[in-house]
Protein backbone atom coordinates (compact mmCIF):
# COMPACT_ATOMS: atom_id res chain seq x y z
CA UNK A 1 0.00 0.00 0.00
CA UNK A 2 1.44 3.20 -0.79
CA UNK A 3 2.18 5.99 1.67
CA UNK A 4 -0.33 8.87 0.85
CA UNK A 5 -2.67 6.51 1.46
CA UNK A 6 -1.63 5.43 4.65
CA UNK A 7 -0.94 9.14 5.44
CA UNK A 8 -4.60 10.25 4.81
CA UNK A 9 -6.53 7.08 4.30
CA UNK A 10 -9.59 6.77 2.22
CA UNK A 11 -13.16 8.40 2.69
CA UNK A 12 -16.09 6.86 0.63
CA UNK A 13 -18.62 9.98 -0.16
CA UNK A 14 -20.82 8.23 -2.34
CA UNK A 15 -22.77 5.06 -1.66
CA UNK A 16 -26.06 4.10 -2.32
CA UNK A 17 -27.28 1.11 -0.59
CA UNK A 18 -30.95 -0.95 -1.44
CA UNK A 19 -32.92 2.11 0.74
CA UNK A 20 -32.26 3.68 -2.76
CA UNK A 21 -35.18 1.16 -4.40
CA UNK A 22 -34.64 -0.47 -7.05
CA UNK A 23 -31.29 1.58 -7.87
CA UNK A 24 -29.01 0.22 -5.21
CA UNK A 25 -28.48 -3.20 -4.55
CA UNK A 26 -26.44 -3.48 -1.48
CA UNK A 27 -27.50 -3.73 2.08
CA UNK A 28 -25.64 -0.69 4.50
CA UNK A 29 -24.43 -3.52 6.40
CA UNK A 30 -22.50 -5.09 3.45
CA UNK A 31 -20.93 -1.93 2.27
CA UNK A 32 -19.56 -1.16 6.14
CA UNK A 33 -18.87 -4.93 6.17
CA UNK A 34 -16.53 -4.63 3.44
CA UNK A 35 -15.14 -0.53 4.09
CA UNK A 36 -13.67 -2.86 7.45
CA UNK A 37 -12.29 -5.13 5.80
CA UNK A 38 -10.35 -2.69 3.49
CA UNK A 39 -9.53 -0.69 6.86
CA UNK A 40 -11.31 2.42 5.27
CA UNK A 41 -11.63 5.45 7.20
CA UNK A 42 -15.15 6.29 6.59
CA UNK A 43 -17.74 5.50 4.41
CA UNK A 44 -20.72 8.16 3.44
CA UNK A 45 -24.40 6.47 2.82
CA UNK A 46 -25.83 8.84 0.44
CA UNK A 47 -29.17 7.53 -0.76
CA UNK A 48 -31.75 9.02 -3.04
CA UNK A 49 -34.28 11.61 -2.34
CA UNK A 50 -33.76 10.98 1.27
CA UNK A 51 -32.44 9.64 4.75
CA UNK A 52 -34.23 5.73 4.69
CA UNK A 53 -31.29 3.92 4.69
CA UNK A 54 -29.21 6.00 7.57
CA UNK A 55 -30.37 4.61 10.98
CA UNK A 56 -29.90 1.20 9.73
CA UNK A 57 -26.07 1.74 8.30
CA UNK A 58 -26.10 3.23 12.47
CA UNK A 59 -27.40 0.30 13.74
CA UNK A 60 -25.47 -1.89 12.00
CA UNK A 61 -22.19 -0.22 12.78
CA UNK A 62 -23.15 -0.25 16.36
CA UNK A 63 -23.41 -3.87 15.87
CA UNK A 64 -19.86 -4.77 14.27
CA UNK A 65 -18.18 -2.51 16.93
CA UNK A 66 -20.09 -4.61 19.75
CA UNK A 67 -18.92 -7.54 17.92
CA UNK A 68 -15.31 -5.92 18.09
CA UNK A 69 -15.14 -4.70 14.86
CA UNK A 70 -14.81 -1.04 13.29
CA UNK A 71 -13.94 0.79 15.96
CA UNK A 72 -11.53 2.63 13.07
CA UNK A 73 -14.44 3.49 10.85
CA UNK A 74 -16.70 6.61 10.72
CA UNK A 75 -19.97 6.85 9.24
CA UNK A 76 -21.26 10.05 7.53
CA UNK A 77 -24.81 10.55 7.41
CA UNK A 78 -26.33 12.18 4.15
CA UNK A 79 -28.28 11.83 0.68
CA UNK A 80 -28.38 12.82 -2.93
CA UNK A 81 -31.05 14.64 -4.01
CA UNK A 82 -32.79 15.36 -7.54
CA UNK A 83 -32.73 18.73 -9.07
CA UNK A 84 -35.26 17.30 -11.83
CA UNK A 85 -37.96 15.31 -12.14
CA UNK A 86 -35.45 12.95 -14.76
CA UNK A 87 -35.77 9.29 -12.61
CA UNK A 88 -36.94 7.79 -15.91
CA UNK A 89 -33.61 8.58 -17.49
CA UNK A 90 -30.40 6.44 -17.43
CA UNK A 91 -29.13 7.14 -13.76
CA UNK A 92 -25.75 8.54 -15.28
CA UNK A 93 -27.51 11.42 -16.62
CA UNK A 94 -30.17 12.32 -13.71
CA UNK A 95 -29.46 15.91 -12.58
CA UNK A 96 -28.75 15.14 -8.71
CA UNK A 97 -25.91 16.22 -5.90
CA UNK A 98 -25.66 14.85 -3.00
CA UNK A 99 -25.01 16.74 0.48
CA UNK A 100 -23.41 15.62 3.76
CA UNK A 101 -24.09 17.07 7.21
CA UNK A 102 -21.72 18.55 9.60
CA UNK A 103 -23.51 19.02 12.58
CA UNK A 104 -27.35 18.20 13.92
CA UNK A 105 -28.34 21.61 12.41
CA UNK A 106 -26.56 20.64 9.01
CA UNK A 107 -28.91 17.07 9.53
CA UNK A 108 -31.74 19.47 10.41
CA UNK A 109 -31.48 20.87 7.12
CA UNK A 110 -30.82 17.88 4.98
CA UNK A 111 -34.07 16.57 6.13
CA UNK A 112 -36.04 20.04 5.61
CA UNK A 113 -35.11 19.66 1.79
CA UNK A 114 -35.96 16.52 1.61
CA UNK A 115 -39.53 16.27 2.96
CA UNK A 116 -39.80 19.59 0.69
CA UNK A 117 -38.46 17.13 -2.86
CA UNK A 118 -41.73 14.74 -1.57
CA UNK A 119 -44.16 17.67 -1.56
CA UNK A 120 -46.26 15.87 -4.36
CA UNK A 121 -45.99 12.43 -3.08
CA UNK A 122 -43.64 9.46 -2.49
CA UNK A 123 -42.05 8.65 -5.97
CA UNK A 124 -40.02 11.00 -7.76
CA UNK A 125 -38.59 13.19 -5.16
CA UNK A 126 -37.25 16.84 -6.60
CA UNK A 127 -36.50 20.05 -5.23
CA UNK A 128 -36.03 22.51 -8.27
CA UNK A 129 -32.67 24.18 -8.39
CA UNK A 130 -34.21 27.68 -7.24
CA UNK A 131 -36.38 25.99 -4.99
CA UNK A 132 -32.93 24.99 -2.92
CA UNK A 133 -31.42 28.31 -3.52
CA UNK A 134 -34.46 29.17 -1.23
CA UNK A 135 -33.41 26.74 1.75
CA UNK A 136 -30.90 26.96 4.82
CA UNK A 137 -27.83 25.12 3.63
CA UNK A 138 -25.45 26.21 6.67
CA UNK A 139 -23.36 23.02 7.58
CA UNK A 140 -24.14 21.64 4.65
CA UNK A 141 -21.51 20.56 2.06
CA UNK A 142 -22.42 19.17 -0.94
CA UNK A 143 -20.66 16.63 -3.43
CA UNK A 144 -21.32 16.77 -7.03
CA UNK A 145 -20.83 13.16 -8.71
CA UNK A 146 -18.94 12.65 -12.11
CA UNK A 147 -22.37 12.38 -13.57
CA UNK A 148 -26.05 14.27 -14.84
CA UNK A 149 -25.60 17.60 -16.54
CA UNK A 150 -22.41 17.61 -17.42
CA UNK A 151 -23.08 14.19 -19.40
CA UNK A 152 -26.05 15.22 -21.23
CA UNK A 153 -25.94 16.95 -24.49
CA UNK A 154 -28.70 18.55 -24.70
CA UNK A 155 -27.55 20.81 -21.82
CA UNK A 156 -25.57 23.91 -22.88
CA UNK A 157 -22.05 24.43 -21.33
CA UNK A 158 -23.14 28.27 -20.28
CA UNK A 159 -26.47 26.44 -18.72
CA UNK A 160 -24.45 23.97 -16.69
CA UNK A 161 -21.51 26.23 -15.63
CA UNK A 162 -24.48 28.56 -14.29
CA UNK A 163 -25.86 25.99 -12.54
CA UNK A 164 -22.91 25.04 -10.48
CA UNK A 165 -21.90 28.71 -9.90
CA UNK A 166 -25.37 29.33 -8.29
CA UNK A 167 -24.69 25.98 -6.22
CA UNK A 168 -21.00 26.82 -5.25
CA UNK A 169 -22.07 30.22 -3.75
CA UNK A 170 -25.12 28.81 -2.54
CA UNK A 171 -23.30 26.35 -0.33
CA UNK A 172 -20.94 28.99 0.78
CA UNK A 173 -17.58 27.66 -1.33
CA UNK A 174 -18.44 24.07 0.55
CA UNK A 175 -18.84 22.65 -3.07
CA UNK A 176 -16.83 19.43 -3.96
CA UNK A 177 -16.44 17.72 -7.44
CA UNK A 178 -16.13 13.63 -6.72
CA UNK A 179 -13.75 12.36 -9.49
CA UNK A 180 -14.20 8.44 -10.30
CA UNK A 181 -12.15 6.00 -12.19
CA UNK A 182 -14.10 3.34 -13.32
CA UNK A 183 -11.91 1.64 -15.82
CA UNK A 184 -13.93 2.41 -18.98
CA UNK A 185 -13.41 4.88 -21.78
CA UNK A 186 -16.93 6.25 -21.81
CA UNK A 187 -16.75 6.62 -18.09
CA UNK A 188 -13.35 7.95 -17.87
CA UNK A 189 -13.26 10.37 -19.95
CA UNK A 190 -15.55 12.28 -17.77
CA UNK A 191 -12.51 12.91 -15.39
CA UNK A 192 -11.08 16.04 -17.24
CA UNK A 193 -14.48 17.73 -17.59
CA UNK A 194 -15.42 17.76 -13.95
CA UNK A 195 -11.90 18.41 -12.60
CA UNK A 196 -12.53 22.22 -15.52
CA UNK A 197 -15.66 22.82 -14.03
CA UNK A 198 -13.94 22.13 -10.09
CA UNK A 199 -10.70 24.89 -11.37
CA UNK A 200 -12.89 27.07 -12.84
CA UNK A 201 -15.13 27.90 -9.66
CA UNK A 202 -12.11 27.00 -7.52
CA UNK A 203 -14.30 24.30 -5.90
CA UNK A 204 -12.36 20.91 -4.06
CA UNK A 205 -11.94 17.69 -5.71
CA UNK A 206 -12.81 14.32 -4.09
CA UNK A 207 -12.15 11.20 -5.41
CA UNK A 208 -15.12 8.78 -4.90
CA UNK A 209 -16.01 5.25 -6.43
CA UNK A 210 -19.63 6.33 -6.44
CA UNK A 211 -20.85 2.79 -5.35
CA UNK A 212 -23.90 1.36 -6.57
CA UNK A 213 -23.07 -2.09 -4.90
CA UNK A 214 -20.38 -3.46 -2.59
CA UNK A 215 -18.83 -6.30 -4.41
CA UNK A 216 -17.80 -6.84 -7.81
CA UNK A 217 -20.01 -9.99 -7.53
CA UNK A 218 -23.18 -8.13 -7.41
CA UNK A 219 -23.10 -6.47 -10.27
CA UNK A 220 -25.52 -9.17 -11.84
CA UNK A 221 -27.88 -8.29 -9.04
CA UNK A 222 -27.57 -4.71 -9.95
CA UNK A 223 -28.42 -4.93 -13.96
CA UNK A 224 -31.82 -6.81 -12.88
CA UNK A 225 -32.80 -4.33 -10.17
CA UNK A 226 -32.33 -1.64 -12.90
CA UNK A 227 -34.51 -3.68 -15.42
CA UNK A 228 -37.42 -4.19 -12.54
CA UNK A 229 -37.20 -0.58 -11.71
CA UNK A 230 -38.07 0.62 -15.54
CA UNK A 231 -40.24 -2.51 -16.61
CA UNK A 232 -37.81 -3.52 -19.02
CA UNK A 233 -36.06 -6.67 -20.02
CA UNK A 234 -32.71 -7.45 -19.66
CA UNK A 235 -31.92 -6.36 -23.21
CA UNK A 236 -34.44 -3.35 -22.93
CA UNK A 237 -32.46 -2.04 -19.75
CA UNK A 238 -29.26 -2.06 -20.78
CA UNK A 239 -28.61 1.35 -21.31
CA UNK A 240 -30.08 2.06 -17.60
CA UNK A 241 -26.97 -0.36 -16.73
CA UNK A 242 -23.65 0.19 -15.25
CA UNK A 243 -20.56 -0.49 -18.20
CA UNK A 244 -19.01 -2.79 -15.47
CA UNK A 245 -18.68 -4.35 -12.20
CA UNK A 246 -16.37 -1.26 -11.35
CA UNK A 247 -18.77 0.81 -8.95
CA UNK A 248 -18.03 -0.88 -5.62
CA UNK A 249 -15.55 -0.63 -2.93
CA UNK A 250 -12.42 -1.57 -3.93
CA UNK A 251 -9.03 -2.54 -1.56
CA UNK A 252 -6.61 0.28 -0.83
CA UNK A 253 -3.91 -1.47 -2.78
CA UNK A 254 -6.56 -1.20 -5.52
CA UNK A 255 -7.36 2.09 -5.25
CA UNK A 256 -3.82 3.30 -4.82
CA UNK A 257 -3.03 1.86 -8.50
CA UNK A 258 -6.14 3.21 -9.94
CA UNK A 259 -5.79 6.91 -8.88
CA UNK A 260 -2.39 7.16 -7.95
CA UNK A 261 -1.13 8.25 -11.52
CA UNK A 262 -3.20 10.90 -11.37
CA UNK A 263 -1.50 14.70 -10.52
CA UNK A 264 -4.78 15.29 -7.98
CA UNK A 265 -4.07 12.34 -6.18
CA UNK A 266 -2.70 13.63 -3.14
CA UNK A 267 -4.54 17.07 -3.65
CA UNK A 268 -7.80 15.00 -3.38
CA UNK A 269 -7.06 12.47 -0.27
CA UNK A 270 -6.14 15.90 1.48
CA UNK A 271 -9.65 17.39 0.91
CA UNK A 272 -11.15 14.17 1.70
CA UNK A 273 -9.42 14.36 5.23
CA UNK A 274 -10.13 17.46 6.50
CA UNK A 275 -13.73 17.36 4.41
CA UNK A 276 -13.85 13.98 7.27
CA UNK A 277 -12.50 16.02 10.12
CA UNK A 278 -14.71 18.98 9.98
CA UNK A 279 -17.44 17.05 10.19
CA UNK A 280 -19.02 16.28 13.66
CA UNK A 281 -21.95 14.61 13.90
CA UNK A 282 -23.56 11.73 14.83
CA UNK A 283 -26.90 9.33 14.89
CA UNK A 284 -26.24 8.96 18.60
CA UNK A 285 -26.95 13.11 19.18
CA UNK A 286 -30.50 12.57 17.83
CA UNK A 287 -33.40 12.85 20.33
CA UNK A 288 -37.36 13.01 19.48
CA UNK A 289 -38.17 16.62 19.83
CA UNK A 290 -41.63 17.62 21.40
CA UNK A 291 -43.31 20.49 20.17
CA UNK A 292 -43.33 23.42 22.62
CA UNK A 293 -46.04 25.99 21.72
CA UNK A 294 -48.67 24.68 24.23
CA UNK A 295 -46.68 24.82 27.41
CA UNK A 296 -46.83 28.64 28.21
CA UNK A 297 -44.11 30.90 28.51
CA UNK A 298 -42.72 30.32 33.08
CA UNK A 299 -43.62 26.71 32.38
CA UNK A 300 -41.21 23.63 32.02
CA UNK A 301 -43.65 20.51 30.34
CA UNK A 302 -43.34 18.99 34.02
CA UNK A 303 -45.14 21.89 35.84
CA UNK A 304 -47.49 22.78 33.09
CA UNK A 305 -48.69 19.20 33.00
CA UNK A 306 -49.04 19.14 36.81
CA UNK A 307 -50.79 22.39 36.56
CA UNK A 308 -53.70 21.22 34.28
CA UNK A 309 -53.51 17.65 35.96
CA UNK A 310 -54.77 19.35 39.53
CA UNK A 311 -56.72 21.97 37.35
CA UNK A 312 -59.02 19.26 35.11
CA UNK A 313 -58.76 16.72 38.27
CA UNK A 314 -60.40 19.63 40.34
CA UNK A 315 -63.04 19.88 37.59
CA UNK A 316 -63.76 15.82 37.57
CA UNK A 317 -64.12 14.99 40.89
CA UNK A 318 -64.57 18.30 42.86
CA UNK A 319 -62.34 19.67 45.73
CA UNK A 320 -61.41 18.59 47.77
CA UNK A 321 -60.15 15.67 46.04
CA UNK A 322 -61.34 12.14 46.94
CA UNK A 323 -57.76 10.98 48.90
CA UNK A 324 -57.22 7.50 46.44
CA UNK A 325 -57.52 10.07 43.19
CA UNK A 326 -55.09 12.58 44.64
CA UNK A 327 -52.42 9.94 45.84
CA UNK A 328 -52.90 8.23 42.52
CA UNK A 329 -52.21 11.40 40.68
CA UNK A 330 -49.60 12.10 42.39
CA UNK A 331 -47.77 8.96 42.07
CA UNK A 332 -48.28 8.71 38.54
CA UNK A 333 -46.89 12.23 38.15
CA UNK A 334 -43.89 11.48 40.18
CA UNK A 335 -43.29 8.20 37.67
CA UNK A 336 -43.84 11.01 34.66
CA UNK A 337 -41.08 13.12 35.65
CA UNK A 338 -38.71 10.29 36.28
CA UNK A 339 -39.51 9.36 32.91
CA UNK A 340 -39.36 12.38 31.30
CA UNK A 341 -42.97 11.77 29.99
CA UNK A 342 -44.09 14.90 30.63
CA UNK A 343 -43.28 16.09 26.82
CA UNK A 344 -45.17 13.37 25.53
CA UNK A 345 -48.22 13.34 27.64
CA UNK A 346 -49.09 17.64 26.78
CA UNK A 347 -48.26 16.53 23.17
CA UNK A 348 -51.15 13.87 23.26
CA UNK A 349 -53.23 16.12 25.39
CA UNK A 350 -52.85 19.16 22.68
CA UNK A 351 -53.95 16.77 20.12
CA UNK A 352 -56.88 15.45 21.58
CA UNK A 353 -58.10 19.08 22.68
CA UNK A 354 -57.23 20.62 19.11
CA UNK A 355 -59.74 16.76 17.50
CA UNK A 356 -62.37 18.03 20.25
CA UNK A 357 -62.73 21.37 19.05
CA UNK A 358 -62.67 20.28 15.46
CA UNK A 359 -65.61 18.36 16.51
CA UNK A 360 -63.15 15.02 15.57
CA UNK A 361 -64.03 11.64 17.25
CA UNK A 362 -60.99 10.50 19.50
CA UNK A 363 -60.56 8.35 22.02
CA UNK A 364 -57.25 6.72 23.75
CA UNK A 365 -57.39 2.85 23.64
CA UNK A 366 -55.65 0.53 25.31
CA UNK A 367 -53.30 0.58 28.14
CA UNK A 368 -53.78 4.88 28.18
CA UNK A 369 -56.85 3.45 30.41
CA UNK A 370 -54.73 2.53 32.95
CA UNK A 371 -54.06 6.84 33.62
CA UNK A 372 -55.73 8.69 35.89
CA UNK A 373 -53.29 11.95 34.28
CA UNK A 374 -54.94 10.39 30.73
CA UNK A 375 -58.75 10.14 31.99
CA UNK A 376 -58.69 13.56 34.25
CA UNK A 377 -57.13 15.15 30.80
CA UNK A 378 -59.70 14.35 28.42
CA UNK A 379 -57.65 11.69 26.33
CA UNK A 380 -59.34 8.56 28.00
CA UNK A 381 -63.19 7.84 29.39
CA UNK A 382 -62.09 5.05 31.85
CA UNK A 383 -62.29 6.65 35.32
CA UNK A 384 -59.51 4.87 37.22
CA UNK A 385 -61.72 5.80 40.42
CA UNK A 386 -63.53 2.55 39.83
CA UNK A 387 -61.68 0.01 38.53
CA UNK A 388 -57.74 -0.87 40.16
CA UNK A 389 -55.87 -0.26 37.12
CA UNK A 390 -51.69 -0.58 37.11
CA UNK A 391 -50.56 2.44 34.86
CA UNK A 392 -46.94 0.99 35.21
CA UNK A 393 -48.26 -1.11 32.56
CA UNK A 394 -48.99 1.86 30.36
CA UNK A 395 -45.76 3.20 30.79
CA UNK A 396 -43.82 0.18 30.13
CA UNK A 397 -41.98 0.16 33.56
Amino acid sequence: MGSLLEKYGWYEWLCHTNFSFLIGASHPHSYLERAVNFAYSGLAVTDYDGVYGLARAHRNLQKLRKDGFGEDLRLFYGGELHLEQDHEVPLLYQNTLAMIPHSHKGYTNLCRIFSYAHREGKTNAYVPLDDLLGFDVSDLSMIQPMRGLMRRTDVAGSELSRQYEQLFEHFGGRMFFALSRHLNPSEDLWIDTALEYARRLEAKILMSQDAYFHAPSEKDLSDLVQAIRTNLTMEEAVPHMFVNAERCLHSLEGLERRYSPYPFFEEALRNSRELAESIDFDFRELRYEYPKEMIPEGHTALSYLSELTWQEAGKRYGSPLPGSIAATLHRELELIETLGFADYFLTVWDIVRWAREKEILCQGRGSAANSAVCFVLGITAVDPALFDLLFERFVSV
